[in-house]
């Protein structure tokens, strides 16, 4: 009896410290996630907000600054907040539909250009990309969603990280799905090597178990390219290849976590 009393207490406290890898919600949202909706929700937002004579324009590279420094904050701190308070935006919007411009999606999406205006489409997406980890690919599995569509199950092992780390440690295992066909397919790996992954969450109100989610980087917005694998780099002999989307070919791998941090983390 007293064996099994010790058991059970061991197995509570086992139970109670143990936490996967996974992105989740604070207990509120954000504040940079309602800051940045309240930004795409007012044309005139930015100008009154207090700057010199020479930057008061939506338009100006000190409100863009503020743009993209809110933008990157909202996916670093609060990716699931976000995800939450864009579907509730959206489901007050379903009741007067009768302005497609008014879509909060829409509304977000022209703040991002304008931040692709000044920095570029990489840097947008890269900033606004919650993690980006390295990982040692272990294999892949299947399963089925409850609607019986076939789900692959990507499974790897931290090896780094260099965005991302409210969310992920080192050592950690994780599980990234994604449902592929003709139009998006499957990213390939080869069993032992590491990559570069970008990685997003489908985590919301619904919650769902696609957590922890393949983050695709588009080469430019409002253009759809059917076929493309969501974009990952691979890692031989500590060297990132194929790299060209950040602007190089291949580089070093503390080099190159020296130049993310001083390239894509200006806004901490």
């Amino acid at each position: 009896m007293k064996r099994n009393l010790i058991v059970t207490i061991f197995l509570i406290i086992l139970i109670s410290n143990y936490s996967r890898p996974q992105f989740f919600a604070d207990s509120s949202v954000s504040e940079y996630v309602i800051e940045l909706f309240i930004c795409a929700d007012s044309l005139n937002y930015l100008n009154s907000v207090q700057q010199d004579s020479l930057n008061n324009s939506p338009n100006s590279s000190l409100a863009i600054d503020r743009i993209a420094r809110l933008y990157y904050k909202t996916f670093d701190e609060d990716p699931v907040g976000y995800n939450m308070y864009l579907e509730k935006m959206h489901s007050i919007w379903k009741t007067h539909p009768y302005f497609p411009n008014s879509k909060p999606a829409i509304k977000i999406n022209q703040l991002r250009k304008k931040i692709a205006h000044k920095y570029g489409v990489p840097f947008t997406e890269i900033v606004g990309t919650p993690a980006f980890l390295r990982c040692k690919y272990l294999n892949q599995t299947s399963s089925f969603l409850r609607d019986g569509i076939l789900n692959s199950n990507f499974n790897f092992i931290i090896e780094d990280v260099i965005k991302g780390s409210k969310f992920f440690n080192i050592n950690d295992s994780i599980t990234i799905k994604m449902v592929g066909d003709i139009e998006s397919p499957y990213p390939v790996f080869t069993k032992d090597k590491s990559y570069l992954i970008p990685v997003g969450t489908l985590t919301g109100l619904n919650q769902g178990s696609f957590n922890i989610i393949f983050k695709s980087l588009v080469d430019e917005y409002d253009v759809w390219v059917m076929g493309r694998p969501p974009k990952t780099f691979l890692i031989e002999n500590d060297e990132v290849l194929d790299t060209d989307y950040m602007g190089f070919s291949k580089m070093n791998w503390q080099d190159f976590k020296k130049l993310f941090v001083k390239k894509y983390l200006i806004f901490n």
